[in-house]
């Protein structure tokens, strides 16, 4: 059996400073409320692993915070892929 990481997690670019340098990996979405209040828009949607058939996993989906003059934070759900 093979198994393997489907998405790798780019490294964010925040500015210091920045409200978002608070933000960590691995926060819910309660905890960024808390830190930098509701968003200002937010956007749900499938990803690719939604097409694969008999694909029972929870990370099918992905949640988007947008924060006007700052950027976004990105929520997926389900299991991470975590590595040594």
């Amino acid at each position: 059996m093979l198994g393997a990481c489907a998405r790798r997690v780019p490294e964010p670019h925040v500015t210091p400073g920045s409200p978002l340098a608070r933000v960590q990996i691995g926060m819910g979405v309660r905890e960024v409320i808390g830190l930098l209040g509701p968003p200002t828009d937010q956007r749900t949607h499938p990803t690719g692993k939604v097409f694969i058939p008999y694909y029972f996993g929870g990370d099918s989906v992905e949640t988007e915070f947008h924060y006007v003059g700052l950027g976004r934070v990105v929520f997926g759900a389900g299991p991470s892929c975590s590595r040594p």
